[in-house]
C-alpha cells in the first residue's frame, strides 16, 4: 500500500487509504487473502439423514447442533473446542476443550448438556456433521440411553445394517 501511495502523491494527486482501496475493489485489482482451512471433520462410517429440512424449531431442547472448532495455540498446536448448542435459544448447552479430537471430547460435552437440561430430552434431535465423533459407538450409545428411541431409530437402524453387513462379509 505504502509504494503505491507514494507513486501516487508524486503524480500529484491526494488519495487516502479508503479511497484508493474502494478504487483498486471497483478495477478488481486487490489480492484476496486466503483463510487458514484446516480440517477438522472426518466423515463417519454412520449416516443419517438431515432431519432439520423443513422443520421449524419452536422451542428449547428440541434440536441441539454440535460441532467442533479448533483454537490455534503458540508453536503451531491446537486445542478443539467441542460444542452443543440448543438450535431455538442459540445457548450452548454443552462444551469441553480437549487437545485431542478424540470422541472422549464430545462426550463430556454431550454428559455437560445432558447433566444441565431441566426439561425432558425425549423426541430431541441431535444434528453434527456425521465426523467419527458424533457416530462413534460410545456416543451413540449415550444418545440411545438417554433420548427417545424414535427419533434415534434411523441410527439404530444404520448401525445394525453395518453390524450385520460386518458378519456377512466375514
Amino acid at each position: 500500500m505504502y509504494k503505491i501511495h507514494s507513486m501516487i502523491a508524486q503524480e500529484g494527486l491526494k488519495m487516502g487509504r479508503d479511497r484508493l482501496f474502494k478504487l483498486l475493489r471497483a478495477a478488481d485489482l486487490l489480492v484476496k487473502r486466503k483463510k487458514a482451512f484446516h480440517q477438522t471433520t472426518q466423515a463417519g462410517v454412520e449416516y443419517t439423514p438431515n432431519r432439520l429440512s423443513g422443520l421449524v424449531v419452536s422451542h428449547c431442547d428440541q434440536v441441539w447442533v454440535g460441532d467442533i472448532t479448533y483454537l490455534e495455540l503458540m508453536d503451531n498446536r491446537f486445542a478443539y473446542l467441542f460444542l452443543l448448542m440448543d438450535l431455538f435459544s442459540r445457548y450452548i448447552v454443552g462444551w469441553h476443550v480437549s487437545s485431542s479430537l478424540g470422541t472422549e471430547g464430545a462426550l463430556i460435552s454431550l454428559q455437560m448438556a445432558l447433566s444441565q437440561t431441566t426439561s425432558s430430552v425425549a423426541g430431541l434431535i441431535h444434528h453434527s456433521d456425521h465426523g467419527v465423533q458424533y457416530t462413534s459407538r460410545e456416543y451413540s450409545n449415550m444418545l440411545l440411553k438417554n433420548l427417545s428411541w424414535r427419533v434415534w431409530e434411523l441410527l439404530a437402524i444404520a448401525m445394525i445394517i453395518s453390524m450385520l453387513n460386518g458378519s456377512l462379509a466375514s
